[in-house]
């Protein structure tokens, strides 16, 4: 990693439930049974994502989406989101970082190169 990037959240005293949702690696199939849970889209309840939402899994687009409507603020980025943002060389297998990167649209690229590596998160007298 080169430089890290700092982002400071602040989570509405509102939500009373914390989420935190980790290497999700594109694997929207997990992901959908997750997000079909009441709690976890409670406007009482706030998602955290701690990085590697790309590659692995057969939708990482889906997946992105998800978590660019529900956590946006919220996300940062894992080494493996790093990677596909750097396209590596090597072997297009289906799953790799390099054929993922091929299928980014325009707001995904924007999405994960907004990332941040370290997020410093209040929460009413936590932090």
């Amino acid at each position: 990693m080169a430089d890290l990037k700092h982002t400071t959240g602040t989570i509405s005293a509102q939500k009373k439930r914390l989420v935190i949702l980790s290497d999700l690696h594109g694997f929207w199939e997990s992901l959908s049974l997750l997000a079909e849970l009441p709690e976890l889209t409670a406007h009482d309840t706030q998602i955290l994502v701690a990085g590697d939402l790309v590659p692995g899994g057969a939708e990482p687009l889906r997946v992105l989406d998800w978590v660019m409507q529900h956590a946006a603020q919220f996300t940062v980025m894992g080494n493996h989101d790093e990677k596909t943002l750097s396209r590596p060389p090597g072997p297009l297998h289906p799953f790799s970082e390099a054929s993922v990167a091929q299928r980014l649209q325009p707001a995904h690229w924007d999405f994960l190169r907004g990332l941040p590596h370290v997020l410093d998160l209040h929460w009413g007298s936590h932090r």
